[in-house]
């Protein structure tokens, strides 16, 4: 598998905007329901395919090796090796042609702190996802929909290039990482 890694940025004000805009985003995503959902497990949830919350990089990368030509780094950010803070890192990858048994397209996963957090999928074909995600799953999304199903949240949302997606994110590591933003940042 080829790694591709974002070209580095040497502007240090460039990279610490780029982060507090990252983490501004998030946020803001997390922020938007106005209902609380209490998740305190640490047991790994199903996400989509045959990803699940809380799996390392090095485990999603060994799925990977068989499905996946190219991985690029959108995001790698972490604490400096002085900062006395708990832990902190968000790491993204894309992928930009991924295959599923469910369907082809651009497959983008986030960890927190090592552990895979959330899978945003951009299918090719969306309407014959949309049926195969609602025949095997019983899953069926409007635009800028989500629901709740043991502490995943899944929608269908449209980022800010207009390319809808569907997303899996366990809100248990979402919590402990907008708890961490919160508390240290």
């Amino acid at each position: 598998m080829e790694v591709i890694a974002q070209t580095p940025v040497t502007n240090h004000k460039m990279k610490k905007s780029i982060t507090c805009f990252s983490i501004l985003i998030l946020l803001l995503i997390s922020g938007c329901s106005e209902t609380k959902y209490n998740c305190q497990s640490d047991k790994p949830k199903q996400l989509i395919g045959d990803f699940s919350s809380y799996q390392t990089l090095i485990d999603f990368e060994t799925l990977l090796n068989e499905k996946a030509d190219t991985l690029i780094v959108f995001e790698n950010s972490r604490l400096s090796d002085s900062d006395t803070r708990p832990e902190f890192s968000i790491y993204t990858v894309i992928i930009p042609n991924f295959t599923m048994t469910i369907g082809n397209g651009k497959l983008r996963a986030s960890f927190y702190n090592d552990r895979l957090m959330s899978v945003w999928f951009y299918p090719d074909d969306i309407s014959e996802f949309e049926e195969i995600l609602n025949s095997k799953y019983g899953i069926s999304l409007n635009e800028n929909e989500t629901i709740i199903t043991d502490c995943v949240k899944i929608h269908k949302w449209k980022d800010f290039e207009g390319n809808i997606y569907f997303g899996w994110t366990d809100l248990k590591l979402s919590n402990d990482q907008n708890s961490w933003i919160s508390k240290y940042a």
